[in-house]
């Protein structure tokens, strides 16, 4: 049960909820001027002490939601015109800090992205605390807190690059795990350079660290074929080696192979 595939679909969810929570979710919020934390003075329509929360999303693969009551929403829109919302706790300055600028690359990442790999063809991406790590939603994902802002961004780089190396092109995660973890990691990395590194084409090599990973899995004994499905390697060593980083090297090594500027063309 590691990674799943969905059919695409549209959503239109309605949730009840206590009206002291704050919700993040996928899709676009309906009803913004009825609900906390995203207007300044919301008039809240309540009935026996809930809340009603609106969301549609047309087009994705599932659908996630996350809710606390002490979360708070900030929110930045990419030159594309992509609304970007981060909903977090913000439990110390360093914690508001890191979430306020990892927002800030996220919106950067978003419009990178959608000029290397194809526009985002959705209108918002939300990025809730929880979880226990990252995973990826149709247009939302989970990140933990708590983490440095390289940590955080990385992450954040990595999830939101799910928007094209699955959700968009709509890849089986449980047969081609390589595809869909290993190009989202070389996606994320490039970003990571690009943007939070600031070194973008001068890196002598945006992969090292997704080799150095794979050094060590090709002389573990451990590494087996790439085809086998997601479930199906003996060790999570193993799999997790081989879909995100030897993924992300097959991707680097292709370049070498049909040229940097037919990389980018394909």
């Amino acid at each position: 049960a590691r990674e799943f595939i969905a059919p695409f679909g549209d959503f239109d969810v309605t949730i009840h909820i206590n009206k002291d929570y704050v919700l993040g979710a996928s899709g676009v919020l309906q009803n913004p001027n009825e609900v906390k934390g995203y207007t300044a003075k919301p008039k809240i329509k309540r009935k026996d002490n809930k809340a009603t929360w609106h969301f549609k999303a047309h087009n994705i693969h599932d659908f996630a939601w996350a809710a606390d009551p002490k979360f708070v929403v900030d929110s930045t829109k990419t030159k594309g015109g992509v609304s970007i919302y981060a909903v977090y706790l913000p439990t110390n300055k360093e914690i508001i800090s890191n979430w306020k600028q990892s927002l800030n690359y996220a919106g950067e990442f978003f419009d990178f992205c959608s000029t290397k790999f194809g526009p985002y063809p959705w209108p918002t991406y939300t990025i809730a605390q929880g979880g226990d790590g990252g995973m990826e939603y149709g247009t939302f994902t989970l990140v933990t807190g708590g983490r440095n802002i390289k940590s955080l961004v990385g992450v954040i780089f990595h999830e939101a690059a799910h928007s094209w190396y699955q959700h968009l092109f709509g890849i089986n995660e449980t047969v081609d795990e390589w595809f869909d973890e290993g190009f989202t990691s070389y996606v994320e990395e490039l970003g990571m350079q690009e943007i939070f590194h600031k070194k973008g084409a001068h890196a002598s090599n945006p992969m090292i660290d997704a080799y150095r990973a794979y050094y060590k899995l090709a002389l573990s004994g451990k590494e087996e074929p790439m085809s086998l499905l997601a479930d199906y390697y003996n060790t999570n060593y193993g799999y997790s080696n081989q879909a995100y980083n030897k993924g992300a090297v097959m991707a680097e090594q292709l370049g070498y192979i049909i040229g940097k500027e037919n990389l980018t063309k394909t």
